[in-house]
């Protein structure tokens, strides 16, 4: 049988509509889209606000060379005996940088 003879037979549409009965236009794929959509929204988020790609790791893109420090501390002077509860000369109030 050629194109023709399916065409004025009715068979054609008749193929077409248990083709199409068959889809997923049922709904069914929509509880599973449902619950795709939460986590692709939070790792989309998660990689957008992390900027992993994009972070600069100081630790192995900076050069930098250690020396040997050595240093001491000198004693100014000793406070034995306090009983004040402020301490006299401290400059807490004032802002300096």
């Amino acid at each position: 049988m050629d194109l023709s003879g399916l065409l004025f037979s009715g068979a054609l549409p008749t193929m077409i509509v248990h083709a199409s009965s068959g889809s997923s236009s049922d709904g069914s794929w929509d509880p599973l889209l449902f619950l795709l959509t939460g986590p692709a929204f939070f790792l989309f988020q998660y990689q957008r606000y992390r900027n992993t790609d994009k972070r600069h790791h100081h630790e192995t893109e900076t050069a930098s060379e250690v020396a040997n420090p050595q240093g001491y501390d000198q004693p100014v002077r000793s406070v034995t005996g306090a009983r004040e509860a402020r301490m006299a000369g401290a400059n807490e109030r004032e802002v300096r940088g």
